[in-house]
């Protein structure tokens, strides 16, 4: 008797291990992560745009307006854990346009006003710097959406398995959509060119 309970204590272990729970559970968790991760740095890149609003006092005023209106907007939304699908991405994505599109307007300016000011400059070089960072986390998001695609396709393809098929279907995990990259498409003036 005690064999036999011994015996379906240890069938039992096995079923439950090779269900896949754990490991969708780990690449759940790894694609939120890299999710934080793009937030983050849109969040940095916010945080940026006051100080090139005080170093910066040509920027159109129309642009300077919606700017500051788009990043409050921004700032109130945050995907929570259990919020973090691609209808909410793209909610997010979409607020996020509205506060770069007058952002990238008045980097272009920002731009042309750098190219006028004599090289050396002090106001010249911070405006070429906080351009820059803007820039760098533009190029810090990008990378962080490949990461979370890469750990969007490991997830899937492991979910795609029969017994972890099961284990989804029962246990609320869901198919997730890859980030376009066109989600996140600007264009930058060449700052780095500017010598």
């Amino acid at each position: 008797m005690k064999d036999k309970k011994w015996f379906l204590a240890g069938l039992l272990m096995v079923l439950i291990s090779s269900c896949g729970y754990n490991k969708l559970v780990e690449f759940d968790e790894r694609a939120d992560k890299h999710w934080y991760r793009i937030e983050d740095v849109y969040n940095r890149q916010s945080d940026l745009v006051p100080m090139i609003l005080k170093q910066f006092k040509n920027a159109d005023k129309s642009d300077m307006k919606a700017l500051i209106k788009a990043r409050e907007e921004v700032a109130d939304l945050s995907i929570v854990k259990d919020e973090i699908e691609m209808k909410k991405i793209k909610q997010y994505i979409k607020l996020q346009k509205q506060f770069t599109q007058p952002l990238d307007r008045i980097l272009q300016d920002i731009y042309k006003e750098i190219a006028a000011l004599p090289k050396g400059d002090s106001v010249r070089e911070e405006l070429k710097t906080l351009a820059s960072q803007i820039q760098g986390s533009h190029n810090r998001i990008a990378i962080e959406c490949e990461k979370y695609n890469k750990v969007v396709d490991e997830y899937n393809d492991y979910q795609g398995g029969i017994t972890q098929k099961l284990t989804s279907d029962k246990m609320g995990f869901h198919h997730k959509e890859k980030l376009s990259i066109d989600m996140f498409e600007r264009d930058f003036p060449d700052f780095e060119g500017l010598k």
